[in-house]
């Protein structure tokens, strides 16, 4: 049997499993009432938690602001017009130069060449945008991861108090049938202290629980934007059939996954970065116009003058070449960090699917454990009433399938996690 079919299989039995708590949850711990509250599921959270998110606020602002440097790169190649107006008042040179001199003017430039740095500067512009929507994809990622994990870390104290009160409710009517027992001089008074000591001991342990709880919910509700102690937390089944895909599957998605291609766009950009620092070493071609609306001197009858004016750069102390090889040493820090972070993604998605299933194959001994668990209870509970064992005997098994079943909700509620937390790591 191959991996996939294995896991298949492992999921199948997880689904069975679940069902078969139920059945065995209605014989061994009784229902107790819940107050009808507000409660959010996953999707929700993760839906509050983006419109709420001051980090998402501050991403499309950048976005924003990358948008409007391709505008200003691209104004870099039209035209630039303007209107001016100059007067000049001087000594008249006992009258042999005017002593009163002004033109108006419409004026435009239009440069023609600047070492192809202009249009570098656009495509510089165009990949640094397409960063930055990438780098909002990957903070989303893991605002995701964040959420998703306080979610389920919530529910799995959830499902441990619930546990532990279904528990106190077995002791509770363990307690009672005792007293009975010692009326009637069949049990010992030290018997009930026994099993109230360990209810004391259960109810200490949801204390801390409810602690945690709080803790955890206080963090969600930073991440919400609001206040959700009151809430219930909601969760909505099984994992779905993505958890049931190969590894393979999983890295190969790798490469669309938006930090990943956030860095290869980065290398990019730091090629364009080059080419633009390179065209300080050529020529720059300008063309200069004006228009005169009104103009004084010994050229009032000209309306007009044109200008095509070369600037070519023989030495500037190396400075230019200095800059070359700064930013080519930068293109290379961008390959080493775009592959560095190809292997660490591949690296986690690998241990992300380990842990999922190592979850799944916990799940199917749990719920062995569990189902034996409760039978050897049920067994304690006929032979102490026939007298063959002690009041400690029936205790000690009920511990232990008590144990039985919070391990195995804690692995079902892990699963889920694993397969949630997989699922993030390889999106796009």
């Amino acid at each position: 049997m191959n991996g996939r079919a294995r896991v298949l299989s492992l999921r199948t039995r997880i689904i069975l499993a679940a069902g078969t708590l139920g059945v065995l949850g209605v014989l061994s711990f009784p229902d107790s009432p819940v107050a009808a509250e507000e409660s959010l599921n996953l999707d929700q959270c993760l839906s509050l938690a983006r419109s709420r998110c001051d980090e998402m606020a501050v991403r499309k602002e950048r976005e924003d602001q990358s948008r409007e440097r391709i505008r200003q790169a691209q104004g870099g190649i039209l035209p630039e017009a303007a209107f001016k107006y100059s007067r000049l008042v001087r000594d008249s040179a006992s009258g042999s130069v005017d002593g009163d001199e002004s033109n108006a003017r419409f004026t435009a430039t239009q440069p023609l060449f600047r070492g192809f740095s202009r249009k570098e500067t656009v495509s510089l512009s165009k990949t640094e945008s397409r960063v930055e929507e990438l780098e909002t994809l990957t903070v989303w990622r893991g605002l995701k991861r964040d959420v998703t994990e306080l979610f389920y870390a919530i529910v799995q104290i959830d499902t441990d108090i619930s546990n532990i009160q279904n528990t106190v409710q077995i002791l509770q009517n363990r307690i009672q049938e005792l007293n009975e027992r010692v009326h009637l001089g069949k049990s010992r008074e030290s018997e009930v202290l026994t099993v109230e000591s360990q209810m004391a001991t259960l109810k200490a342990q949801q204390e801390a629980a409810d602690g945690q709880k709080a803790e955890k919910m206080e963090s969600l509700s930073r991440f919400l934007g609001r206040e959700v102690a009151s809430f219930r937390l909601k969760d909505d089944g099984v994992p779905g059939p993505s958890t049931e895909a190969a590894l393979e599957t999983y890295l190969e998605k790798l490469g669309r996954r938006s930090d990943i291609e956030a860095a290869r766009q980065r290398v990019r950009a730091q090629r364009s970065r080059i080419r633009v620092t390179r065209g300080d070493l050529w020529p720059s071609l300008n063309l200069d116009g004006s228009w005169y609306v009104s103009r004084s001197g010994s050229l009032s009858d000209s309306r007009w003058d044109a200008s095509l004016s070369l600037d070519l750069p023989l030495f500037r102390g190396g400075v230019v070449r200095s800059r070359v090889r700064e930013e080519t040493s930068r293109l290379r820090e961008a390959e080493n960090e775009l592959a560095l972070r190809v292997r660490d993604a591949a690296a986690e998605i690998r241990r992300l699917y380990q842990a999922y299933l190592s979850a799944v194959r916990q799940v199917a001994a749990y719920q062995e454990s569990y189902a034996k668990a409760e039978k050897s209870y049920r067994l304690q509970q006929r032979d102490y009433r026939l007298g063959l064992v002690n009041n400690l005997d029936v205790v000690q098994a009920m511990v232990v399938m008590s144990d039985a079943k919070r391990y195995l909700d804690r692995a079902l509620v892990q699963v889920k996690t694993d397969s949630a937390i997989l699922k993030i790591e390889s999106e796009e």
